[in-house]
């Protein structure tokens, strides 16, 4: 296992994060979209 450095550790978590967060999104707008053809 490679010896990662803080900033490469740290670049790697917020480009997760902001993964994370954009399948949030995805998954919230795939849900109204939902509600919206059912009514």
């Amino acid at each position: 296992l490679s010896q990662k450095t803080p900033l490469a550790l740290l670049e790697l978590t917020s480009r997760e994060m902001a993964r994370d967060q954009y399948m949030q999104k995805v998954k919230e707008f795939i849900k109204n979209l939902k509600e919206e053809i059912i009514k």
